[in-house]
């Protein structure tokens, strides 16, 4: 681990010892070394004397025990923070009132746009454990129920789902159908109202190009609506090997936050990148076209 992050660890762990917090923090063993070894500890700890029947009774100082939390959970490793939240979990929704709040915060702290610490992969396991919650009633439950299926299609490492799509003549086909060859899939969700500068510029570009033209890349544009003639029309001239469909309720199927968001998939459609801007995704076609000398 660098030495910025030991610094970092360094200057949390003092501050949790002169810091009036909510409850007393988890304090790492001196032997532990510096870094991922005493994050996993105190993460691994951090709710063991928490006041379980009194911690919400103040909203603000529970947002920031979370807050605290959070700052930890980029240098611990995975199961050790995802252990550690069913433990948050299970003992809040004891309560439904208690789990209310935790919800309300855990999706600010990490499922906000404007959230300065934003991971679906953290809020996953808040919005699945309230879309099984039976102490909410079935239209309470089915927020979290959207919620969940939009972060599990939309995660690096998840097949796409058998989706059925439609293109300009109407003609139906599923999203799955590959083309033997193809190496990366480029999907790219496009509102029908809205610009369509950022596709112009990717479509135009001579690397993107060169790349569908061997057939090392496929894109395919999506209307994520339904799409008027419009739209259709402003498909017509695409490259050629580009595929252009609709699916007129992918917003409750993928994250589509930003326009146009943009997934890459590898040749089985399972998820590489998700959310990629173009500009991004045009530079790496383009240093692909030079190190593969095309």
């Amino acid at each position: 681990m660098n030495r910025i992050t030991i610094s970092i660890l360094t200057i949390l762990s003092a501050f949790m010892a002169i810091a009036e917090t909510w409850f007393p923090y988890p304090t790492a063993p001196e032997a532990l070394p510096y870094g991922r070894p005493r994050a996993n500890y105190i993460v691994e700890h951090f709710w063991d004397r928490c006041p379980w029947k009194s911690a919400y009774s103040s909203t603000a100082r529970m947002e920031q025990t979370i807050s605290d939390f959070a700052s930890f959970i980029p240098h611990a490793q995975a199961d050790t923070v995802f252990a550690s939240i069913d433990v948050l979990i299970k003992n809040t929704q004891k309560k439904p009132a208690d789990f209310r709040t935790l919800l309300n915060i855990a999706e600010a702290k990490f499922y906000s746009d404007t959230s300065a610490t934003f991971s679906p992969e953290v809020y996953r396991p808040f919005a699945e454990a309230a879309a099984s919650y039976k102490k909410f009633k079935a239209e309470e439950r089915a927020k979290y129920v959207g919620q969940a299926k939009i972060i599990k299609n939309s995660s690096e490492g998840q097949s796409l789902p058998s989706l059925e799509v439609y293109d300009i003549n109407g003609v139906k086909s599923n999203l799955n159908d590959s083309v033997q060859g193809v190496q990366t899939y480029i999907l790219i969700f496009e509102r029908p109202e809205a610009g369509r500068t950022d596709r112009v510029f990717f479509a135009g570009n001579v690397a993107v190009s060169k790349l569908t033209d061997a057939g090392l890349i496929q894109p395919i544009l999506i209307c994520a609506g339904t799409p008027d003639e419009s739209w259709w029309n402003s498909t017509k001239n695409l490259p050629q090997g580009w595929r252009a469909v609709a699916l007129p309720n992918a917003e409750t199927i993928f994250d589509l936050r930003t326009n146009p968001s943009v997934y890459l998939t590898d040749e089985h459609m399972v998820i590489t990148s998700r959310l990629m801007p173009i500009n991004f995704l045009t530079a790496n076609c383009e240093q692909l076209v030079k190190s593969a000398g095309l």
